[in-house]
């Protein structure tokens, strides 16, 4: 569970993450992708609800980042 108020996601480690936030709000930013590379991004919230994530250095299809649910348990 990230407890920090930012993580680095290396898509080296693989192209589908799984990550699990706390309820502080938290940054995250990537490294280590390829230019046209599909990656895929699982957020799970711990036992309380989420604190809010901000996406660093995203370029979104739709200009606009995905809406988070904050449910407590729940993955987007």
């Amino acid at each position: 569970m990230n407890t920090s108020t930012s993580m680095t996601i290396s898509w080296i480690d693989g192209n589908q993450q799984v990550v699990q936030t706390g309820t502080a709000a938290v940054t995250v930013s990537f490294s280590n992708y390829i230019a046209g590379q599909i990656l895929r991004l699982v957020v799970c919230n711990s036992q309380s609800a989420a604190g809010a994530i901000t996406f660093s250095g995203v370029e979104w299809s739709s200009a606009t980042a995905p809406t988070q649910t904050t449910t407590a348990n729940y993955c987007d």
